[in-house]
């Protein structure tokens, strides 16, 4: 798999894709999980072009997401705290600005 993973983080996700394909899958339930994972890499293509990605800075794989939705939950969800629906979006608002760079732009807004 090491080879196919250098592929597809050069931009080869055709190639890829194309020797997944050609693949001969062993009999019983190794097979399975071959075809499942030909049938899973065929379905999600588009969503493995990883060079494009990279080329713009945004990360490839779930764990910067997955950080976010953590220090999310552990700033609005610590004991003692409540919040509004209204209030909750206003802070996460602010929260995001602070994030992205932006508080400059919501003051300059109010």
């Amino acid at each position: 798999m090491e080879p196919c993973r250098h592929q597809l983080r050069h931009g080869k996700q055709k190639q890829v894709h194309e020797e997944l394909a050609n693949l001969a899958p062993p009999a019983a339930e190794a097979g399975d999980v071959v075809r499942r994972k030909q049938h899973s890499f065929a379905g999600h293509a588009q969503r493995v072009n990883y060079q494009s990605w990279a080329q713009r800075g945004w990360p490839i794989g779930s764990g910067p997401v997955e950080s976010a939705c953590r220090q999310k939950q552990c700033r609005f969800k610590r004991p003692g705290q409540f919040w509004t629906p209204a209030g909750m979006r206003r802070l996460g608002a602010l929260t995001e600005a602070r994030h992205n760079h932006g508080c400059d732009e919501l003051w300059l807004a109010t």
